[in-house]
């Protein structure tokens, strides 16, 4: 029983009704019991127990009339009540906490190590190094020169076919690798002020609510962001913005319209972009400086929408 204890972890709640299926036990100080019919438990819902399965009392003063917690192990789960014909004139169960969410089996974080021209791949859960991004530095096929954004997209909903896209700030192009193998599969640009030219691209953001989806990309050292069909990488459209456009995100609005905010560096301020026409909509910071209110080089934005 001790064993069984150690892997018990969950509490949900069960009917006073079936007190007289426990026999009471003491370990370690603490009030447990344990089933000797499994069966009546089943018929209320309550699956995968085991005769050695513990259950702890929520108010031991009351054990007589308060509900028994249980302490449910890994592989327990609660379902709704469904009581037989015999227990159906009694109470129900009293309210059961729904089980906790499972965790995601990885949590994939990417980094980009902008003075090592590459990508750090981590299992953002345990902390763990995977694998590097990137085949050095250099402008070749799969070589970085000071990456210093990244984000990944799927155009379906099959993980074989997401990508990483890194905004190659040194080679003046964005780079595209496929996630699961690692490998570069192509880029797009050039050093220049034409379309889809670049000059230090820094910040990247997908809007996927248009057809085709769309990547913006802000160019730091031109003054602009571009926009391209994410697809093909054929220029769609690009509007100017302030000094050193630097990380870059979308945000739906309450009226359902995408806003664009840039961090722009060299103008000490974040400035917000209707993301369709490119109409400046409004300034966050004032004058450069460090009171409140006021920016020094803002480097990246983001925003949460707070319901609260």
């Amino acid at each position: 029983d001790s064993e069984t204890s150690s892997h018990c972890h969950f509490l949900a709640l069960v009917l006073p009704q079936i007190k007289d299926s426990f026999r009471e036990q003491s370990v370690d100080g603490d009030l447990l019991v344990s089933v000797d019919k499994v069966g009546e438990l089943e018929e209320l819902g309550v699956t995968g127990l085991t005769a050695k399965t513990l259950f702890r009392h929520i108010d031991t003063s009351k054990k007589s009339t308060e509900p028994v917690a249980v302490i449910e192990s890994a592989r327990i789960r609660l379902q709704s009540p469904q009581p037989s014909a015999a227990s159906s004139s009694q109470s129900s169960l009293s309210s059961p906490l729904p089980p906790p969410p499972p965790l995601p089996e990885t949590l994939r974080l990417f980094v980009s190590d902008f003075r090592n021209h590459r990508v750090q791949e981590w299992d953002a859960l345990t902390n763990t190094f995977v694998r590097n991004i990137g085949r050095g530095q250099g402008n070749g096929l799969g070589q970085l020169n000071n990456p210093c954004h990244s984000v990944t997209y799927s155009p379906t909903d099959n993980a074989a076919d997401t990508v990483l896209l890194v905004a190659d700030f040194g080679n003046d192009r964005v780079s595209e690798f496929n996630l699961s193998t690692g490998e570069p599969t192509r880029s797009f640009g050039e050093k220049g002020d034409g379309e889809g030219q670049f000059n230090n691209p820094s910040g990247l953001a997908i809007s996927k609510t248009s057809n085709p989806h769309l990547l913006f990309v802000s160019d730091h050292s031109g003054n602009r962001v571009q926009v391209f069909n994410i697809s093909n990488f054929r220029f769609v459209r690009s509007f100017a913005c302030g000094e050193g456009p630097q990380g870059i995100c979308l945000f739906t609005n309450a009226a359902g319209r995408e806003e664009l905010f840039v961090a722009e560096y060299n103008s000490h301020r974040v400035q917000v972009y209707d993301a369709s026409t490119g109409a400046s909509l409004r300034t966050i910071g004032s004058s450069p400086g460090s009171g409140a209110g006021q920016l020094n080089g803002p480097y990246d934005v983001a925003v949460h929408r707070d319901s609260s």
